[in-house]
């Protein structure tokens, strides 16, 4: 199943082209909004945002950009497994003391550019993520 290098960098400028998006998606989302969240000096990675309790989490890139992110309706960002869920005993208030996890992996699996090849859908974990019904 190889790919020829123009479908390749059509795929890297449609990533390109979608992180942009979501970056003025986010930005009309939170206009106005102030956090006190900052990246500097941490890791790239994702990290909950307690001041908004945990219903917000920010995506600290290598470069120490700070992009927030909205966990979908009815979710919580779980520090300790670095993803948004619907479980009830995610324990916000004691997020930063998860922050020292290498939530690299997350980072670098959802946020780096990947070959077509090296995305297989069976490495991601999704048991913890539930569907966006009311129940």
């Amino acid at each position: 199943m190889g790919m020829s290098r123009n479908h390749m960098v059509e795929d890297k400028d449609a990533k390109r082209h979608r992180m942009n998006d979501a970056r003025t998606i986010n930005a009309k989302i939170f206009k106005g909004v102030t956090f006190s969240f900052s990246c500097d000096g941490r890791p790239s990675g994702f990290y909950a945002d307690i001041d908004f309790s945990c219903t917000v989490f920010h995506v600290c890139t290598p470069q120490g950009e700070r992009i927030p992110i909205l966990c979908p309706h009815k979710t919580l960002f779980d520090q300790r497994i670095g993803m948004c869920t619907d479980d009830d005993d995610v324990p916000c208030d004691q997020s930063e003391k998860w922050y020292y996890l290498d939530n690299s992996n997350y980072y670098s699996y959802f946020m780096l550019p990947k070959k077509y090849e090296e995305v297989i859908l069976d490495e991601i974990d999704v048991y913890t993520v539930r569907p966006l019904e009311d129940h």
